[in-house]
């Protein structure tokens, strides 16, 4: 996926809740951090379910997650061609195991 631009999407309306993360978007995969976005209204009852949850990323996480939001997605972006060619030759060194398809 990292070949195509899929734009970040929140949708809006009363009843919606948006739940993301930080892997795809920023390429934070493993740092377990993500976040909400939500209607004002729904707030209180988000909060009652937030109680019940054990929520507890590391404080490493939560600066990685507010230095990728510093920094922007045109950082990330700058990245996209290294990921890209760091897939490519993953691939091609597992083709003689042919254990290895699809198009993620």
């Amino acid at each position: 996926t990292y070949n195509k631009h899929c734009p970040h999407v929140c949708l809006e309306a009363p009843h919606i809740v948006n739940i993301f993360s930080f892997s795809k978007a920023f390429g934070m995969m493993g740092w377990r951090v993500g976040y909400i976005a939500y209607h004002r209204s729904l707030r209180n009852s988000l909060l009652k379910a937030q109680d019940t949850i054990p929520i507890c990323p590391t404080q490493i996480s939560e600066k990685m997650a507010l230095g990728a939001l510093e920094a922007g997605r045109e950082w990330v972006l700058s990245k996209l061609p290294s990921l890209v060619r760091n897939r490519d030759l993953l691939l091609e060194a597992l083709k003689p195991l042919r254990v290895i398809g699809g198009q993620g």
